[in-house]
């Protein structure tokens, strides 16, 4: 056998070795020790048998999928193939995500939005806006403060790095640009970090997005804490401890939200895009924390929630896409829930980034809108109903006999045949 024969085996035993580890480990009811891919929350379950599920072969490709995903090194084998794909084609695989110029990542819906796919129509943000009004005079009624903060996306302070072949004439309407419009027509308070973004990003010479994150990065992040504190005791009046930034760390690997992107692009080794900086800080001990803040937010209030804000606020309800409270729950609250944390709230914070605008509030104005305003403008017009009854000998006369027939009193008649009238209405 000659030298180069020898090479060969030698070359190919090793290689059936690494390729058939997986199926004997998987054999032995062995796991590999890799790390889940991220993004990936729950793999496919295999279908069930049936002569209709075998012969379409859906039950087949279920088997295929589930034993390549559950196979041990699966997530590293995908990992390999991904950062071949990019390193050697400048291709990253994750459908969702867009490699713009100069390494930027973005999220395919986050341009969208950026260039009005979403638009959800200059009537509808007019409806909401319309019932904000109403919510923000109901809560000034009652000694509470609404404020609503616009934070900002990738694609609007970073516009130039969207790669050519997606780009659009920016002319169409946006979400975030007609709320705001109609938003600087009313007399609520609301913060538009977006516009504050494209001030700054001239002179920052740090990241206001990391190359490889979605989200603000964690050191604008902090500074739009500070603003947003400052913000809240300026339209309010209250006395509120500010932030004392201490020193800021330069790192070249990310922390927290600063690599999400590239997180889900799954890759061996993070890209290295950029250097990443980091905050530390302290708050101030001057004024006593008694404040309560209802949050209802994107994710873009995810990272501030956990900077830890006990010592400005006595306490912070942080609702999820007003779906869920943090710690996040298994189930959806109620609307019964919330209102009753809304009535202990000093402040409600209604914050979003542009590309959940098409759903802005989700579900929080119609809701608070139905139940606060709505019902007391219904039981307004009840006891007006009522009393033009009492006022009406005839229809009093009728309702008197009604109630003599029903076995109830003239009072629970009225207010029955009242609130029938109103709901016709």
């Amino acid at each position: 056998m000659t030298k180069d024969k020898k090479i060969l085996i030698v070359v190919y035993s090793i290689l059936m070795m690494i390729i058939s580890l997986p199926v004997i480990l998987t054999a032995f009811g062995l796991k590999s020790p890799d790390k889940p891919l991220s993004g990936v929350t729950k793999y496919p379950e295999i279908p069930e048998l049936s002569p209709e599920s075998f012969y379409d072969q859906t039950f087949q490709l279920g088997v295929s999928k589930t034993l390549n995903n559950e196979l041990p090194f699966s997530p590293s084998l995908i990992r390999f193939y991904n950062q071949v794909e990019y390193s050697f084609f400048n291709n990253i695989t994750n459908k969702n995500v867009v490699l713009g110029d100069n390494n930027f990542l973005y999220q395919k819906w986050h341009l969208n939005t950026y260039y009005g796919k979403d638009f959800v129509g200059e009537k509808q943000i007019e409806t909401d806006v319309a019932k904000l009004i109403s919510i923000d005079s109901l809560l000034k009624a009652r000694s509470k403060s609404l404020i609503i903060a616009l934070a900002p996306g990738k694609p609007d302070i970073y516009p130039e790095y969207i790669p050519e072949y997606l780009r659009n004439n920016n002319t169409q309407r946006t979400n975030y640009n007609y709320y705001k419009e109609e938003l600087n027509k009313t007399n609520i308070p609301f913060v538009d970090f977006n516009s504050w973004f494209k001030e700054l990003k001239p002179n920052f010479e740090r990241n206001l997005f990391t190359k490889n994150g979605g989200h603000w990065s964690c050191d604008a992040e902090l500074l739009v804490l500070d603003s947003l504190i400052s913000f809240i005791s300026e339209v309010t009046g209250d006395s509120l401890n500010r932030i004392i930034f201490d020193t800021i760390i330069k790192q070249s690997t990310p922390n927290g939200s600063d690599a999400d992107i590239s997180l889900v692009c799954n890759l061996l080794f993070d890209p290295g895009f950029n250097d990443y900086y980091y905050h530390k800080f302290h708050y101030e001990k001057k004024y006593a924390t008694d404040k309560k803040i209802l949050v209802i937010s994107d994710s873009f209030f995810w990272n501030i929630y956990y900077s830890g804000l006990s010592p400005v606020f006595d306490e912070t309800q942080y609702w999820f896409y007003y779906q869920y409270k943090e710690p996040f729950e298994s189930h959806e609250t109620t609307k019964k829930d919330f209102i009753t944390e809304l009535n202990d709230a000093n402040y409600v914070l209604l914050m979003s980034s542009p590309s959940p605008m098409n759903k802005f509030g989700w579900g929080f104005i119609n809701n608070t809108y139905n139940t606060l305003v709505l019902n007391k403008t219904i039981k307004h017009d009840v006891e007006k109903v009522m009393e033009e009854i009492r006022n009406n000998p005839g229809l009093f006369a009728m309702i008197k006999e009604k109630a003599k027939a029903r076995k109830i009193s003239v009072d629970s008649m009225l207010r029955i045949d009242a609130e029938y009238i109103c709901r016709r209405k």
